[in-house]
Protein backbone atom coordinates (compact mmCIF):
# COMPACT_ATOMS: atom_id res chain seq x y z
CA UNK A 1 0.00 0.00 0.00
CA UNK A 2 2.79 2.53 0.94
CA UNK A 3 4.46 1.58 -2.26
CA UNK A 4 1.56 3.19 -4.24
CA UNK A 5 1.67 6.62 -2.17
CA UNK A 6 5.74 6.87 -2.71
CA UNK A 7 7.19 7.38 -6.16
CA UNK A 8 10.33 5.50 -5.71
CA UNK A 9 11.70 7.64 -8.60
CA UNK A 10 11.19 10.37 -7.28
CA UNK A 11 12.04 9.42 -4.12
CA UNK A 12 15.58 8.43 -5.19
CA UNK A 13 16.06 11.73 -6.97
CA UNK A 14 15.07 13.73 -3.41
CA UNK A 15 17.73 11.76 -1.52
CA UNK A 16 20.44 11.79 -4.07
CA UNK A 17 19.81 15.91 -4.18
CA UNK A 18 19.65 15.71 -0.43
CA UNK A 19 23.18 13.76 -0.32
CA UNK A 20 24.54 16.06 -3.11
CA UNK A 21 23.41 19.07 -1.23
CA UNK A 22 24.74 17.64 2.07
CA UNK A 23 28.32 17.22 0.26
CA UNK A 24 28.29 20.56 -0.86
CA UNK A 25 28.32 22.01 2.64
CA UNK A 26 30.96 20.10 3.79
CA UNK A 27 32.95 21.10 1.08
CA UNK A 28 32.38 24.67 1.76
CA UNK A 29 32.69 24.24 5.33
CA UNK A 30 36.14 22.69 4.73
CA UNK A 31 37.16 25.14 2.37
CA UNK A 32 36.40 27.81 4.60
CA UNK A 33 38.33 26.81 7.14
CA UNK A 34 41.00 25.87 4.93
CA UNK A 35 40.97 30.09 4.06
CA UNK A 36 40.56 31.16 7.54
CA UNK A 37 43.87 29.39 8.42
CA UNK A 38 45.74 30.30 5.92
CA UNK A 39 44.53 34.09 6.39
CA UNK A 40 45.44 33.39 10.57
CA UNK A 41 48.36 32.27 9.15
CA UNK A 42 49.65 35.66 7.77
CA UNK A 43 48.03 36.98 10.76
CA UNK A 44 48.73 34.92 13.77
CA UNK A 45 46.52 34.45 16.36
CA UNK A 46 47.34 31.29 17.44
CA UNK A 47 48.95 27.60 16.11
CA UNK A 48 46.65 26.31 13.59
CA UNK A 49 47.56 23.74 11.04
CA UNK A 50 47.47 24.75 7.44
CA UNK A 51 48.42 21.36 5.65
CA UNK A 52 45.80 19.71 7.41
CA UNK A 53 43.11 21.96 6.88
CA UNK A 54 43.92 22.07 3.36
CA UNK A 55 44.47 18.01 3.00
CA UNK A 56 41.27 17.82 4.55
CA UNK A 57 39.53 19.89 2.01
CA UNK A 58 41.05 18.43 -0.80
CA UNK A 59 40.11 15.16 0.67
CA UNK A 60 36.72 15.65 0.59
CA UNK A 61 36.62 17.58 -2.51
CA UNK A 62 38.12 14.36 -4.64
CA UNK A 63 35.55 12.16 -2.36
CA UNK A 64 32.71 14.32 -3.44
CA UNK A 65 33.56 14.31 -7.09
CA UNK A 66 34.19 10.52 -6.94
CA UNK A 67 30.60 10.53 -5.65
CA UNK A 68 29.07 12.38 -8.29
CA UNK A 69 30.36 10.24 -11.02
CA UNK A 70 28.97 7.36 -9.10
CA UNK A 71 25.54 8.23 -8.80
CA UNK A 72 24.10 11.07 -10.80
CA UNK A 73 23.64 11.01 -14.28
CA UNK A 74 25.74 13.10 -16.04
CA UNK A 75 22.96 14.08 -18.72
CA UNK A 76 20.51 14.71 -16.19
CA UNK A 77 23.27 16.73 -14.09
CA UNK A 78 23.72 18.76 -17.54
CA UNK A 79 20.36 19.41 -17.99
CA UNK A 80 19.59 20.41 -14.56
CA UNK A 81 22.92 23.11 -15.38
CA UNK A 82 20.98 24.65 -18.24
CA UNK A 83 18.01 25.17 -16.64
Amino acid sequence: MIEKIIDKNLFKKALTYFFFGSFTIIIALAWNNAINALLQNYFPNKEHNIIGQFSYAFVITILFILFANLFFDKDSIESFLKR
